[in-house]
């Protein structure tokens, strides 16, 4: 889904005729006023998305908007049209955000460029926060013995040696390795140190970005990457 913000109605529309031709959805607006307000009514947006700045309303309409997306618990990916920026206000209000800047005037060919990339990195930001969310699910079902468990599992020790190190039964431990192998929605314990395992991988790296990612689409994944007219001629080539 892409969501066009413009004051400019001539704007607005072709946009909008082009991310129809790329086989989008298209929503458009000609405020972020009118933008966020929709946002509120409607809850939130359909994903995977992106948001294509244009002609905004220059004052505090305009830096609300920004505002408010850069404010969002998981903002979708934004392409601003430099012609109508302050890039430096951009960077301000939305750091952290996943946001494309491509250079007035810019051809339909590069717009659907930037349009492509962002929904495919919005696409993957989802899917990751997704799995996410369900790993997190599925360990906060373990007890703190089989996550101790699992732990010494995926270091490589073997039940004996797990069972020496929590000081119980090794029948206990192969108790826990059943216990874990069900809540985790594994087929064994080859297929749940896996699923740990990327647990662990997803978690370290969300909260190295400082998402702080929470149920399905949440946290800020991606940096601001500035993208000029030239950049995006080369990538289309």
């Amino acid at each position: 889904m892409v969501y066009v913000v413009d004051a400019d109605e001539g704007v607005r529309r072709s946009t909008e005729s082009l991310v129809e031709s790329l086989g989008f959805g298209c929503d458009a607006y000609s405020s972020g006023e009118q933008y966020l307000e929709a946002c509120e009514t409607s809850g939130p947006v359909d994903r995977p998305a992106c948001v294509v700045l244009g002609h905004l309303l220059a004052g505090s309409n305009g830096i609300e908007l920004l505002r408010r997306i850069g404010e969002s618990p998981c903002p979708p990916p934004v392409i601003a049209r430099s012609g109508f920026f302050d890039l430096p206000l951009v960077v301000s209000f939305m750091e952290g955000v996943a946001v494309t800047v491509v250079e007035d005037p810019v051809s339909p060919s590069q717009l659907g460029l930037a349009i492509h990339e962002a929904i495919e990195a919005d696409r993957k930001q989802v899917e990751m926060v997704t799995r996410l969310d369900r790993l997190r699910n599925a360990v906060a079902l373990l007890s703190e013995r089989e996550k101790a468990v699992i732990e010494k599992i995926s270091e490589g020790l073997l039940n004996r040696s797990i069972a020496r190190v929590l000081k119980v039964s090794e029948r206990t431990i192969e108790g826990d390795r059943a216990k874990i192998i069900k809540k985790l929605g594994a087929v064994s314990s080859s297929d749940a140190i896996a699923k740990y395992a990327q647990y662990r991988v997803l978690n370290e790296l969300i909260w190295r970005n400082g998402s702080g990612a929470h149920g399905l689409i949440s946290g800020r994944h991606k940096p601001l990457r500035a993208e000029s007219k030239d950049s995006a001629d080369t990538a289309a080539r």
